[in-house]
């Protein structure tokens, strides 16, 4: 990953080839202290995990995907649960075939190919995480 522009709160980020996406922006958020903030980016992967939360069961239905994709578009926001660093993502993956058929979800895990640019926003306070038993999911608090 390199650090392109850095504008007060703002950043914008360069993640490479071969680099698994949350990974490497948690070890920057927690080498920056960042404890919250937004983000969006565009870019390529050769591989993605994509998550489905199914509310009837509380779990996460999960497929993997290993095949060049475009990153359509790359959203999530970055907070705290119970003190623990949390990448919370969610990902449109265009496929890489005459349908232009995309994937889109949580995303579990994400591979970069080509590159992947982040803009990335900081926040002054800081976003906690809560369980909801009745969810089943740690919510913004």
């Amino acid at each position: 990953m390199k650090l392109v522009l850095k504008d007060g709160r703002r950043y914008v980020l360069r993640f490479d080839y071969g680099e698994e996406f949350s990974e490497i922006f948690k070890k920057f958020c927690a080498e920056e202290k960042i404890a919250s903030g937004f983000f969006s980016g565009l870019g390529a992967a050769s591989e993605v995990t994509l998550g489905f939360f199914e509310l009837e069961t509380k779990k996460y239905l999960e497929n993997k995907f290993v095949e060049n994709l475009e990153i359509a578009s790359l959203t999530g926001n970055i907070s705290k649960n119970e003190g623990d660093l949390v990448i919370h993502t969610h990902g449109v993956f265009g496929r890489n075939n005459s349908n232009f058929e995309s994937l889109a979800g949580h995303v579990k895990k994400l591979i970069i190919s080509a590159t992947l640019e982040v803009h990335f926003i900081t926040l002054e306070g800081k976003l906690d995480r809560k369980f909801d038993p009745k969810i089943g999911l740690n919510l913004l608090d």
